[in-house]
């Protein structure tokens, strides 16, 4: 509030007006809930008349490019991506083209064209954000593999069936 409401922070306290209140939510349907924040809010869809926010289908896919690890692991994504992303392929690259890092477009440029074999004009535009070097691995909590894409510029740190 203090960010958004700067030096009449004061005067909305003094009015009584309602504070912001963070809802904690551990489990949806006895599903336990691991909460991102982000200073992106990406795409996002609202939930009838609840304070409450969902990424959209687009948004998803980048997240589990950005943080495997809360989406069940790399393993788990590639399968998501080969069984799911033909059907969204505009609703990803539209969300990797406006909130994907450079990083993010390699990746998912690669998983596209490589383990899902969809190739698609946009996905071509992605190939420029490769470059040698840096810390480019497939897998960003895993360590580096001599298995190599030539064209994306990154480590295949993950074993492919």
């Amino acid at each position: 509030m203090q960010k958004d409401l700067k030096a009449d922070l004061n005067l909305y306290k003094e009015r009584n007006l309602p504070l912001l209140k963070r809802i904690r939510l551990n489990k949806i349907q006895k599903k336990a809930v691991q909460k991102y924040s982000s200073i992106h809010l990406g795409a996002y869809k609202s939930i009838k008349d609840k304070n409450l926010r969902v990424s959209s289908i687009g948004r998803t896919f980048l997240d589990m490019l950005k943080k495997p690890d809360l989406c069940g692991g790399i393993y788990h994504v590639l399968d998501v991506y080969k069984e799911h992303a033909a059907p969204y392929l505009r609703l990803i690259i539209d969300e990797l083209d406006r909130h994907g890092r450079p990083i993010d477009k390699v990746r998912a440029g690669y998983i596209l064209e490589e383990v899902c074999g969809i190739s698609h004009i946009e996905i071509d535009k992605w190939q420029p954000f490769a470059s040698r070097g840096g810390s480019r691995k497939l897998d960003p909590s895993e360590e580096y593999s001599p298995s190599f894409s030539e064209k994306w510029c990154l480590s295949i740190n993950v074993e492919m069936d």
